[in-house]
């Protein structure tokens, strides 16, 4: 059973506040890939985005069997799972990858899966999808 704390809870809390409330306002501004709606295409997560510690989206949301693309934009970045939900397999990408690298995933679970980049944890570079039943 994953462990559930304040934090990971109030985490999930949001971003499925967040997901509500953009599909309830905004128009359609033709580029869905941020929420993974254009034409099946993956979500994508920028790895080593803003200032080279951080993903971006930190947290995102996403439907059972829907894919998930990280894609490197700057160096030495892994996607290593901290904590997944039972019965997931979810290996993420462990390795060390540098700019221009991508991997995806699709998530068949529903539940949060946390992760993190190895070489810059102690800096705080982690994130986390939220897979829900739709």
């Amino acid at each position: 059973m994953p462990h559930y704390t304040r934090r990971r809870t109030l985490r999930a809390i949001g971003v499925g506040i967040a997901a509500t409330v953009a599909g309830c306002i905004g128009g359609d501004s033709g580029d869905d890939t941020a929420n993974g709606e254009d034409d099946g295409g993956p979500t994508v997560i920028e790895v080593g985005a803003g200032n080279g510690l951080e993903f971006s989206p930190e947290d995102t949301a996403v439907a059972v069997g829907d894919t998930v693309r990280w894609v490197w934009v700057s160096n030495t970045h892994t996607v290593t799972p901290a904590a997944t939900p039972d019965g997931a397999t979810w290996a993420g990408d462990p390795e060390i990858n540098d700019e221009g690298h991508a991997y995806e995933h699709a998530f068949e679970v529903a539940g949060i899966y946390d992760y993190y980049c190895e070489p810059h944890r102690t800096q705080g570079m982690s994130g986390s999808v939220t897979v829900r039943e739709e």
